[in-house]
């Protein structure tokens, strides 16, 4: 076998931690060994744990425990109370109102299948959806109770804002002119006046329902 040079031989791994000396100057010229049970060492060593392996990427947890969960559990139960399926597409909006005095909820909702959705949700009867009896030619984009929820505001990307009573049935009040389209109507807590922004021009129309008529237009939005 050649001969092997100081660093060479320093290279030959035991089953013990070894380290080089670089110094020149050293006049030691063994290897020089790290005793692992020298107490100033054991804040530096890392205590590894084999047996908490990582779980494979589609393994789960039970919250319970703690523990990865059986692959066959079974599937979580619909907590749900009711399901709409009023939509075909896409739900980009919805606005709900509890009565106090029965406990009657009013659902309307609004969706990328140009459509908009009324519903009754009573206690003591099966739901009762009816869509809004209108053509949107684009995305219903929002709708809104006022706060009473005698009142129901709807608004669509064509432009289209339209006011509803809400009792004893579903029932048009106004057809309000505005922008070009529409991103978000709110009332005023009052319910006598609405506001409807757009998303292309920054404006905010303010209406008066009662008298129909546009008591503002706001500007300064550099963008909806």
């Amino acid at each position: 076998m050649a001969d092997m040079n100081e660093n060479e031989a320093n290279d030959i791994v035991s089953d013990e931690l070894v380290f080089h000396d670089n110094d020149d100057n050293d006049d030691d010229d063994g290897p020089a060994y790290v005793d692992m049970s020298d107490p100033a060492l054991q804040d530096d060593i890392v205590q590894v744990d084999f047996e908490n392996e990582p779980m494979d990427d589609d393994a789960t947890v039970d919250i319970e425990t703690n523990e990865p969960s059986s692959s066959n559990s079974p599937p979580v139960p619909e907590m749900s109370t009711q399901i709409l399926r009023c939509h075909t597409g896409p739900v980009y909006t919805l606005a709900t109102h509890r009565s106090s005095s029965d406990g009657t909820i009013l659902i309307a909702s609004g969706g990328g299948d140009d459509k908009a959705f009324f519903t009754k949700l009573s206690p003591s009867s099966d739901p009762e959806s009816i869509e809004i009896p209108h053509v949107f030619t684009d995305t219903v984009s929002t709708v809104e109770f006022a706060s009473d929820g005698s009142l129901l505001a709807v608004g669509c990307y064509d432009g289209t804002i339209l006011v509803y009573k809400t009792t004893p049935t579903l029932s048009l009040v106004t057809k309000l002119d505005g922008p070009t389209d529409v991103e978000f109507v709110r009332f005023h807590p009052s319910n006598t006046v609405l506001l409807a922004g757009s998303s292309t021009d920054g404006t905010v129309w303010m209406y008066h329902i009662d008298t129909q008529r546009v008591l503002q237009v706001f500007v300064g939005h550099e963008s909806g």
